[in-house]
């Protein structure tokens, strides 16, 4: 596949980008009166980018010129990527439809099956930096219960809960449970976080990933402050040198690299550390993002950047985030955002190798039921 190189496309988010001329300022001001824009969001309702894409359209209205209506439609599958492949390549290019999306440049870069958009192809609309990703399990894990997140590594039998292998949420699931030696048994196919809460409740399975949104918004109300579950680390953004730091936001459990040096005394590194290193990477630069079709009227475009640049200040929104969960997304940079997607012909051939063995490992094991996994029963 050939790739288009980063001066490429960061020059072609300047093509498109926040600054127009006074009639493009014109058009956009007019485009969206008396419009609807639907936004669809490709996890199931409830969940943690549910929960967030709620929040955030319930303000976007007001800050796009012409204040049009917008919808929140759900379209799960292939862990987003249905609604992803939905509108790269049947949403028209007006505007109307767009996608508030968890970002995986992972499935570009290993050609994952199923995914048939570019993301340098889309037309950026915001991105964001959102809340960092964690893992949780049972408390009656290990005998006597998990008095703090590094007991984990006592317990005998682990059964991870996901939705496919190369998951934003399985991709960082899998490889840390491998860096600290656990033994586990992966069951995928579970449709979004709601129908993985469920199994959790009934004890199917003991551990799980998840975004801080989702664990604080339906979690920890459910079953973390009853005791049924305990979080055990999270996983850190890096700052400007490329140094992992603590999170501001997380005061009550620890970061990965925390847990690992309890248990070893030293900085995690190998082939699973290398591997859940670049999946972190990734979404360092931004985790979500409102995607609208490859050439999407530049009026349209013109006007939602707008509306985006105005709701990320809008205190109230902020306040509705924290209280709800726990954390306030901030903008991501385009340009830098981009830049990650067009350079990924420069990752490391081994280690794009590794990944895909570890997927196609992953997709080998047994999958939930599908009464289990938030689909259709079977009409008896």
């Amino acid at each position: 596949m050939k790739r288009l190189s980063s001066t490429v496309l960061i020059a072609s988010v300047a093509a498109v980008g926040v600054t127009w001329g006074a009639s493009h300022a014109t058009q956009a001001a007019e485009y969206y009166a008396g419009k609807s824009i639907t936004v669809i969001v490709g996890q199931a309702a409830g969940g943690g980018t549910d929960t967030v894409a709620r929040i955030l359209t319930r303000y976007l209205r007001k800050y796009i010129p012409g204040n049009p209506k917008i919808i929140v439609r759900n379209m799960t599958g292939a862990g987003g990527s249905k609604s992803m492949n939905f509108v790269y390549e049947k949403a028209r290019a007006d505007g109307l439809t767009v996608v508030y999306s968890n970002l995986s440049p992972m499935q570009e870069l290993l050609k994952a099956p199923g995914i048939r958009f570019k993301y340098g192809k889309f037309t950026w609309l915001g991105a964001l930096k959102g809340a960092p990703l964690m893992l949780f399990s049972r408390v009656d894990v290990v005998p006597g219960g998990i008095k703090k997140p590094a007991d984990i590594v006592k317990a005998k039998k682990l059964i991870l809960l996901g939705q496919r292998p190369d998951a934003n949420l399985d991709l960082v699931a899998r490889p840390a449970l491998d860096l600290f030696g656990l033994k586990y048994i992966y069951v995928p196919g579970y449709r979004g976080a709601v129908p993985r809460r469920a199994a959790m409740r009934r004890n199917e399975g003991n551990v799980t990933a998840h975004g801080l949104n989702g664990w604080r918004s339906g979690v920890e109300p459910t079953m973390g402050k009853q005791g049924i579950v305990v979080p055990l680390w999270y996983y850190p953004a890096k700052d400007g040198a490329g140094n992992y730091i603590p999170s501001p936001e997380i005061k009550k459990f620890p970061s990965i690299l925390k847990v690992y040096r309890e248990v070893f005394g030293k900085d995690p590194s190998g082939p699973y550390w290398d591997a859940l290193n670049l999946a972190m990477n990734f979404r360092a630069a931004s985790s979500n993002a409102f995607l609208a079709p490859p050439n999407t009227n530049k009026a349209a475009a013109a006007a939602f950047r707008k509306g985006f640049q105005g709701m990320m200040q809008d205190p109230d929104m902020k306040a509705a985030l924290n209280k709800t969960t726990g954390f306030v997304m901030k903008p991501a940079k385009l340009e830098d955002v981009l830049n990650v997607f067009a350079t990924l012909d420069q990752i490391d051939p081994k280690l794009t190798q590794f990944w895909k063995d570890y997927i196609a490992d992953g997709g080998k094991a047994k999958k939930a039921p599908k009464s289990k996994r938030g689909g259709k029963r079977k009409k008896k």
